[in-house]
């Protein structure tokens, strides 16, 4: 094994055996007799992979993909059905909320248990003990039994303990998706001090702010397959792009649709949408704009009657979902008139400030009193923002920095 790798896998494979529909022991045998063959699921499927010392590597992918299979190989809770894995250091791992904590044993109970089976003596473990607690800010609760604490506790008080032990590998499968968000950043800010001092971490997330945040490289896994393996930047925008675009995949009744628009019909039949699309300062369609260009969005629709005072509104999602703005006739005091005929409506933004990613449009069409909706489309249209924007976050408002010297206020 190579000085500076701390991973070494090559040609892993892992298959689990399940009979569908199996309740246990009795159906284990009979297919052990060759009664039925059990069904083969290849979780993992030749992975190839080498970690260098002191790198951080994300794993991505969905769900099922086979990440949290690796990473238990890596943790050695499960042998390879082919290939082998190559491992040095002292590990630390969180694969799952407290795994190895027994319920009725009290937090202290559990956190000297996890030390001494970490390889530390009984002396070294009560020392690290108060900067367990500490970290975990649960000292109220440290001699009351596991099986009392919330998901939030227990995850507090199990990174605190595989963080504290100094390891030089650390693996973790989602942990840092539990607790609140001040709790997430402190476990965050830990993490990227162990970066700093040159600890090999190795992460499992959801979430590629968090990906971004920590990792130099990106492991992409797709059907127990590596997809992609590069540049943090690189995959994570692929990664991104791809999954976007099967988001926006027509997955509820679909409507009529002009353009790569995909439609999602909720709502009264008294309107409909005939056509949402996005144009730039001449009217021209596009999917595409740079930070704080303008942007047009064209609504298209059909009464069936006559409706009074339509109430018109646009939703601006990022492409995890978050909210970014809303903006309604209403609330613009703008009015429509009554609507008998098919017509059209635009919304202009004259800039949007929104940093480099993808981002999607709800449209919506309610009654004057906002009881119901006529018409409700989620993720109708989408957009790519291109271009490097300095910063994190989603927009990009104009700021500037003056330094004060001396007495200056």
């Amino acid at each position: 094994m190579d000085s500076q790798n701390v991973i070494e896998i090559v040609g892993l494979k892992k298959c689990y055996t399940r009979k569908e529909g199996s309740s246990g022991l009795k159906d284990l045998l009979i297919s052990l007799r060759g009664r039925t063959k059990p069904e083969e699921y290849w979780a993992l499927q030749g992975i190839d992979l080498t970690v260098k010392k002191g790198s951080t590597l994300g794993i991505i992918g969905n769900n099922g993909a086979g990440k949290s299979t690796l990473l238990r190989m890596l943790c050695g809770l499960g042998q390879p059905t082919k290939g082998t894995i190559k491992r040095r250091g002292n590990l630390a791992c969180l694969l799952e909320l407290g795994a190895g904590f027994s319920p009725e044993f009290t937090g202290r109970e559990n956190v000297m248990t996890t030390l001494l089976l970490s390889g530390l003596t009984r002396s070294d473990a009560m020392k690290r003990l108060p900067e367990i607690v500490e970290f975990s800010e649960i000292s109220d609760f440290i001699d009351t039994a596991v099986r009392t604490y919330s998901s939030g506790m227990w995850l507090r008080l199990a990174f605190s303990a595989a963080i504290c032990t100094n390891p030089e590998l650390i693996v973790v499968d989602e942990v840092l998706a539990v607790g609140d968000l001040r709790f997430k950043k402190k476990c965050l800010d830990r993490m990227l001090k162990m970066k700093e001092a040159g600890k090999t971490i190795i992460l499992v997330s959801h979430s590629m702010d968090q990906i971004e945040t920590i990792c130099d490289q990106v492991l992409w896994l797709e059907n127990g397959r590596i997809r992609e393996y590069g540049s943090t930047a690189e995959v994570v925008q692929n990664y991104k792009k791809r999954a976007f675009a099967v988001t926006l995949a027509p997955s509820k009744v679909a409507v009529e649709s002009s353009g790569p628009v995909a439609k999602f019909r909720e709502g009264a039949a008294e309107m409909e949408l005939t056509r949402v699309w996005l144009s730039n300062e001449q009217r021209q369609p596009i999917d595409a704009i740079s930070p704080g260009d303008p942007l047009n969005v064209h609504i298209e629709y059909s009464p069936n009657g006559l409706i009074a005072e339509p109430n018109f509104l646009v939703g601006l999602y990022r492409e995890d979902g978050i909210k970014i703005y809303e903006a309604s006739t209403e609330a613009d005091n703008v009015s429509v008139g009554d609507v008998a005929t098919n017509g059209g409506i635009t919304l202009t933004f004259s800039e949007l400030p929104l940093l480099e990613g993808y981002y999607y449009l709800d449209v919506g069409i309610f009654e004057q009193n906002w009881n119901r909706a006529y018409v409700y489309t989620s993720r109708i249209s989408a957009f790519h923002v291109i271009g490097h924007t300095p910063g994190k976050g989603v927009f990009q408002p104009p700021h500037r920095w003056e330094a004060n010297k001396g007495d200056e206020r």
